[in-house]
């Protein structure tokens, strides 16, 4: 959910793995663009699948840059600041 775009603005790599039916498009989606790696859902990942990926990127320090970039031009923070100016360009009357 919105914590995969509050780590892709840091451009923190992630490893994603799904608990719930909802989260599995979206880390589908980051894993296709290559900002994250979605390791499927919880019921089959196990430890030495978790021990070979950390490994994999540990020891692939510019896969992590990529994907650090790639998350940080995915999001670039401002959404607050659109959804300010939206609501002020309607002029909206608060009082009714």
């Amino acid at each position: 959910g919105i914590i995969s775009f509050e780590r892709c603005y840091l451009g923190l790599p992630s490893l994603i793995i799904s608990f719930v039916e909802n989260q599995k498009l979206l880390a589908k989606y980051l894993d296709k663009i290559k900002v994250a790696k979605y390791l499927g859902e919880i019921n089959n990942v196990n430890s030495e699948k978790l021990r070979n990926i950390v490994i994999e990127y540990i020891s692939n320090p510019k896969k992590l840059m990529n994907m650090s970039e790639k998350s940080m031009n995915l999001v670039d923070g401002k959404g607050k600041e659109r959804i300010c100016n939206a609501i002020v360009s309607k002029k909206l009357n608060w009082t009714n």
